[in-house]
């Protein structure tokens, strides 16, 4: 189908708004190609805080990048956000992503949840089994920001000037979560 309009907004990943731009602003899509995303995934674990050592202070923790870890962050979801679980029960969420042996795309939800369950049980003293468990995926949606990115962009932004009324979001670009996109 074809749409005549005067602007066209792509809040997509980038590889995505690339395929969608390759015949109308070939150039535009050669530059959104350019951006590269891995895959991630999020395991929800509901817990009994009895199978909790760690104290807990705080709302979770960021591991150091780069790191030889599958294990991006872990947040105390039921700490940051009230009503979340009864008071003795935590909710916490793991972030996995690609590492050196461990390819998020590749696993099973079995996998994601054992090695969500590995790299926590150290750090947060877990006991026992989760009571409820919940996998989210997100593939190719997390960006790599590397050295000279911000030329990047500002090359891909020249480039999209020759097509006025395009007008592409991501977090390519520079915001790492939709919300701040919006």
């Amino acid at each position: 189908n074809r749409y005549h309009c005067s602007n066209v907004v792509l809040a997509l990943p980038s590889r995505a708004a690339s395929h969608l731009t390759a015949q109308a602003a070939p150039q535009v899509s050669k530059q959104l190609a350019k951006f590269s995303h891995s895959s991630g995934a999020a395991v929800h674990f509901g817990l009994d805080r009895k199978q909790v050592g760690h104290s807990l202070k705080g709302y979770g923790f960021v591991t150091r990048y780069p790191s030889h870890s599958s294990l991006v962050a872990c947040t105390w979801s039921s700490q940051k956000f009230a009503n979340r679980a009864a008071d003795d029960k935590m909710l916490v969420r793991a972030f996995l992503r690609n590492s050196c042996d461990f390819l998020v795309d590749h696993c099973s939800e079995q996998q994601l949840i054992n090695e969500a369950l590995s790299n926590l049980r150290g750090p947060l003293q877990l006991s026992g089994h989760p009571e409820m468990v919940k996998v989210e995926r997100y593939p190719d949606a997390f960006p790599h920001y590397h050295q000279g990115h911000l030329d990047k962009v500002a090359q891909f932004r020249k480039q999209q000037e020759d097509y006025p009324g395009l007008h592409c979001l991501s977090t390519a670009f520079s915001a790492g979560g939709i919300p701040a996109c919006v």
